[in-house]
């Protein structure tokens, strides 16, 4: 890939998500084979630790930087493109990245490397672009 065309990939540290999602659901299931008053709470903890999991599973992973388009690629595989002539705003708040576009606001993860050089790539491909928590 050359400098106009390149790719982000998720850092293993911005994979904390993930990791603690799956950590609920086995502490959920351990604690419930384990005792049998609570099971309720402990099943709502396994529920919620499932649906953390998913939700942070369909999150970008990869960023592909093409010529005029932003490829975001999620762990099973689905993309969600946006054209980067239609960027409205990126930002990174707490431990979230958020892309907006004219008609839609991709989430993800903020663990990417060189999340300034994404900045700065696309403040110079289109300068209307709003660009806020990045350093």
């Amino acid at each position: 890939m050359d400098d106009k065309n390149y790719l982000l990939g998720l850092r293993v540290t911005g994979m904390y998500q993930i990791i603690l999602a799956i950590l609920i659901v086995v502490l959920g299931i351990y604690m419930l084979s384990i005792t049998k008053e609570g099971s309720l709470l402990w099943i709502v903890y396994i529920f919620l630790g499932v649906i953390l999991l998913f939700r942070y599973l369909n999150m970008p992973r990869e960023i592909i930087v093409d010529e005029e388009l932003l490829t975001f690629k999620n762990w099973f595989g689905k993309e969600k493109m946006a054209y980067i002539k239609d960027l409205k705003r990126i930002s990174k708040r707490m431990s979230y990245l958020y892309v907006y576009t004219d008609e839609k606001r991709i989430v993800m993860p903020s663990g990417f490397n060189d999340l300034k050089k994404l900045a700065d790539d696309m403040k110079s491909r289109n300068p209307q672009v709003e660009i806020t928590g990045i350093k």
